[in-house]
């Protein structure tokens, strides 16, 4: 009878771990992505900083190639492309999809925004194409 029991009740939270862990998984998935630009300005100089909120792209940023190998105006040049193609996928929602197309970046051509901040959205849009295959 014991043995029964035993069998019983572990049967029954195998179950219920493989419900818990599918719960997870879906609201991870549910989780907002959002890119804020923002400008932390004194009287001397200009500094901006970007906030990229995405699950895995701290893990992708951390493999990514380093700084060092890219050159300042070449990611200005490739992230005013692809800033560009971004805002007409936000402001194409019968297209693409919204739940990661969600709000405009604000990036302006004419600011310089530094090397950090440009070297950290330009590895947003190419993680964008390798884990959630997006083409730009």
């Amino acid at each position: 009878m014991k043995y029964k029991i035993y069998i019983l009740t572990m049967i029954s939270l195998f179950i219920f771990s493989c419900k818990v862990k599918q719960q997870k998984k879906t609201t991870e998935a549910q989780t907002k992505k959002e890119i804020v630009l923002t400008n932390q300005s004194t009287p001397e100089k200009e500094e901006y900083d970007i906030i990229i909120l995405d699950n895995g792209f701290n893990r992708f940023l951390a493999t990514a190639k380093p700084k060092s190998f890219y050159n300042e105006s070449t990611l200005e040049i490739k992230n005013r492309r692809y800033v560009q193609i971004w805002n007409q996928r936000v402001r194409d929602p019968r297209h693409f999809n919204p739940m990661i197309y969600e709000q405009e970046i604000d990036y302006d051509v004419n600011k310089h925004y530094g090397m950090d901040v440009n070297y950290k959205l330009f590895q947003y849009f190419q993680y964008l194409q390798q884990e959630l295959g997006q083409r730009f």
